[in-house]
């Protein structure tokens, strides 16, 4: 029985074979079948793809016969090229490689150095490997130019001959390849010469504005080299100076001063960026007048928001160019920038473009001298007057709840405050305090944009603010996912009926003036019910005659903020 249910097995499996080869491809001696156009076909086989214009490809976890893709072949867009990695249609409709690799054959692109490549993929340097998906070079080569170079400098060597392949190299005593002297290893594959050090070409004067002139590096044109060290700069005033002599040798008449800088000598006035000249007054042109001077009835004057300090004109004006501290000292509290302007110093502001004051919590003697019109000098130091707050981006905010009033406009409506009937300003309906400048909307209080609710997922609907959708209000400044709402059927199913209740939809709620402090439990705020001081959450409220109300010094100016009645008579 087991022989005759193989001898069934093995005829099914033919049958299946005969038909899948009807379908997928045609069927060669023993047995060996090709895979048409768009069919899955085994890399292996000597013929895995029937047509000799198709190839077998690895697309999308399988091999699969598609055709061959060919550099330089028309094309619609990129995934007419997409078989021919690393390529893409041309403006001109022919398959091109991207730029990040370069054509290896009419079928192949190979990426660069640096470039992205896969596992075991070909990069187009010699020496180089794919190695985390980027190709780099070799253990031993360095990336110089788009090539990968052997490493000669720092490598062993026996003589000289071994460290041939770099100029300007040798073997040295410890047996390592080396720079000779006079030049320099720029990497481990390049020695360059220094300045005064015999040469061939421009390019091999490796020095920042260097070339080779009579056989030896020297600086270019209007550049100069300190003796010293090996640079080659424009020199210009007010350039570091490492030592007395260096600013004279650079430019005529200069000298280098206390602060290391070079500048121009006594009786010596700047012209340009690199002259020092003997001052001279009479002119017929702007350009024989020194910096920050024009000509005026043939007579060098300071230029307008200048003044003339001795030899110089020092500005009056802020964002003036500058090259030191000294250049903005005819704005009081100003100082030079990094970006070279005259600029406020630390711990002061500009009040326009002449004046820098004291900014909130710089040193001051007088009132005056504090920048913020709410601050005053207290302690040598500006701070916000008693009937301001210092906001979070450091300036004094006027406290306006709680101030007297007479009429709605003395409280400055648009910060959502009104007067009361006590003639003091508090917020207004569907409104609680923020700070105590500020009032922000509830549910139901005004509003223009979704920007005006502050408060969590909330936004505005036909000028009110309202719970976003797919959420409920369980108090009036509170909105939760409707789906951790509590459910009920009436009040005592919430956990704490005298501060709770059920809504309409059947959903657990603070009672008016309650807040959430949880899912489950609501404390009174202010007019809220209460049996003892401790429920009441708001800071300076008690509980009096079963409600939560300001202490007997303070005021209530929203149901969330009790203030000191002194306060509110000082304002």
């Amino acid at each position: 029985m087991k022989f005759e249910y193989l001898i069934f097995v093995v005829i099914k499996v033919l049958i299946i074979t005969l038909l899948v080869g009807k379908t997928s491809g045609i069927e060669h001696h023993y047995g060996y079948k090709c895979a048409k156009y768009g069919t899955q076909c085994d890399p292996l086989h000597q013929q895995a793809c029937c047509e000799t214009y198709n190839e077998c490809k690895y697309v999308v976890n399988l091999f699969l016969c598609v055709r061959k893709g060919i550099l330089g072949r028309y094309c619609k867009n990129d995934e007419d090229c997409a078989y021919v990695r690393h390529a893409k249609c041309s403006e001109d409709k022919q398959c091109i490689c991207r730029l990040n690799s370069i054509r290896f054959n009419e079928t192949t692109c190979i990426p660069l150095l640096g470039e992205f490549c896969s596992k075991n993929e070909r990069c187009a340097a010699n020496n180089s490997v794919c190695v985390n998906n980027e190709c780099q070079c070799k253990n031993g080569f360095e990336h110089i130019n788009d090539q990968c170079l052997p490493k000669i400098i720092g490598s062993r060597c026996e003589c000289d001959a071994n460290c041939d392949e770099i100029k300007f190299s040798k073997c040295s005593e410890d047996k390592i390849c080396i720079c000779i002297s006079n030049t320099i290893a720029i990497n481990s594959v390049l020695c360059s010469p220094l300045l005064d050090v015999h040469c061939s070409t421009n390019e091999e004067c490796r020095v920042n504005n260097s070339v080779c002139i009579d056989n030896k590096c020297q600086c270019k044109s209007n550049y100069k080299s300190y003796s010293d060290d090996n640079k080659c700069e424009l020199p210009f005033i007010g350039m570091p100076c490492p030592k007395d002599s260096s600013c004279d040798y650079l430019m005529d008449h200069s000298i280098c001063s206390k602060e290391k800088r070079c500048q121009c000598a006594p009786d010596y006035y700047q012209l340009g960026d690199s002259i020092c000249t003997l001052f001279n007054t009479r002119c017929n042109d702007n350009k024989l007048c020194s910096k920050n001077f024009i000509c005026v009835n043939n007579e060098c004057q300071c230029k307008p928001n200048y003044v003339n300090r001795g030899l110089k004109c020092l500005p009056t004006h802020l964002n003036a160019a500058c090259t030191n501290h000294t250049d903005c000292n005819e704005i009081r509290f100003a100082m030079c920038s990094a970006r070279n302007r005259c600029i406020c110093g630390n711990n002061y502001i500009a009040i326009n473009e002449k004046i820098c004051a004291t900014a909130i919590g710089g040193f001051c003697f007088f009132d005056q001298e504090c920048a913020d019109i709410n601050s005053m000098c207290i302690d040598h130091y500006c701070q916000c007057k008693l009937t301001a707050l210092l906001s979070a981006n450091n300036q004094c905010v006027p406290i306006r709840l709680g101030k007297p009033c007479k009429r709605h406009e003395d409280c400055e409506p648009k910060t959502n405050l009104r007067c009361s009937a006590n003639n003091i300003c508090v917020c207004n309906f569907h409104h609680v305090a923020v700070n105590e400048s500020y009032c922000a909307p509830i549910i139901e209080g005004f509003c223009s944009m979704d920007e005006d609710c502050q408060f969590s997922e909330f936004h505005c609907v036909n000028n009110k603010c309202q719970c976003k959708p797919n959420f409920t209000a369980i108090s009036s400044r509170q909105c939760i996912e409707n789906n951790l709402a509590t459910s009920c059927f009436d009040a005592l199913d919430c956990s704490d009926p005298w501060h709770a209740a059920c809504s309409t939809n059947n959903k657990c709620i603070c009672k008016i003036n309650h807040l959430a402090i949880n899912n489950a439990t609501c404390y009174p705020i202010l007019d809220g019910y209460c049996w003892n001081n401790n429920q009441c959450i708001i800071r300076h409220s008690v509980c009096s005659d079963f409600q939560c109300t300001c202490k007997s010094d303070f005021v209530a100016i929203s149901d969330n903020l009790c203030i000191p009645n002194k306060v509110s008579h000082s304002l």
